[in-house]
């Protein structure tokens, strides 16, 4: 099992539905995490192509271009920041299409604080492990 990060970490969270975007901010910051937030795909393109982001929580289903489409456009960019999808308990096959195109992880919406939490935590250590491997090499 990876560790947990202790410190604050910036979020982009990509949700299209103001009552779950409102909630999930309120955890991410409960959590002590910086959030960024959107509603539509292709306005978290133009954040990430603009600024930098430890972690991006994304709803796979959002106007424009969709949480798939999001995590293309990063992956053919080289951009590695992880991306933890959230998706309706219906939308299970989604989560494993994103854990292949890239993601490091899913939620079920709505999720609690922990499993928040654990989800960031671990696709952040993970990219470090990466990187940490890397530059060994």
């Amino acid at each position: 099992m990876m560790t947990c990060r202790t410190s604050a970490a910036r979020i982009l969270l990509v949700e299209d539905d103001p009552l779950e975007r409102r909630r999930l901010e309120g955890v991410l910051a409960s959590l002590g995490h910086e959030v960024a937030s959107v509603g539509d795909g292709d306005a978290a393109v133009a954040r990430l192509i603009g600024e930098r982001f430890d972690a991006v929580l994304l709803d796979l289903v959002i106007p424009g271009l969709d949480g798939m489409g999001v995590i293309g456009a990063l992956r053919r960019r080289g951009d590695d920041t992880p991306v933890v999808a959230a998706v309706t308990a219906a939308g299970l096959e989604g989560a494993a299409s994103a854990m292949r195109a890239g993601a490091s992880d899913f939620v079920v919406k709505p999720a609690g604080a922990l499993r928040l939490k654990v989800a960031l935590d671990n696709a952040m250590a993970l990219l470090a492990a990466r990187r940490a491997t890397v530059s060994n090499v």
